[in-house]
């Protein structure tokens, strides 16, 4: 029998938009209503690609920026569009809040819920350093030209 990594699976099934109270590392996962034979299949394609070797997003945020396909040509729209898509999945509030309460009701389930939302904010904090870094430098080339 295969074992899954967690975490990572549950990430992959709740972006997937399965709306899941839990799963194991055994894949055995619980569906907040009983899933129609559509979401069974999902879940089952999730599972099948389901790599327990793979890095999750915190832990290759500062690669991300190097690896964006032409992010040095983006607009601004782009940027944000990019950042507010990737970021807790491009969901608002109201969807994190309904996705909190459909999905925690234990102890088990509220670490659950808190390390995939730390994830996302120390992916976006990865992803701000390199802001940052490249707003000052940026700073230091303009003063530089002016004086």
């Amino acid at each position: 029998m295969a074992t899954y990594r967690v975490d990572l699976l549950h990430s992959q099934l709740i972006k997937a938009g399965l709306l899941i109270l839990s799963v194991d590392e055994f894949g055995t996962i619980v569906f907040i209503e009983e899933p129609t034979p559509e979401q069974i299949n999902l879940a089952n394609q999730v599972l099948a690609n389901h790599n327990p070797d793979e890095r999750v997003k915190h832990e290759t945020a500062h690669l991300d920026i190097e690896s964006l396909p032409n992010w040095a040509t983006w607009t601004p729209a782009q940027a944000r569009d990019y950042v507010k898509t990737n970021v807790l999945n491009g969901q608002t509030i109201a969807q994190v809040e309904a996705w909190i309460d459909a999905n925690v009701s234990t102890i088990a389930q509220a670490r659950t819920a808190l390390k995939l939302i730390a994830t996302n904010i120390i992916a976006l904090r990865e992803i701000l350093s390199v802001v940052a870094q490249a707003v000052l430098l940026l700073r230091d080339i303009v003063l530089k030209r002016i004086v």
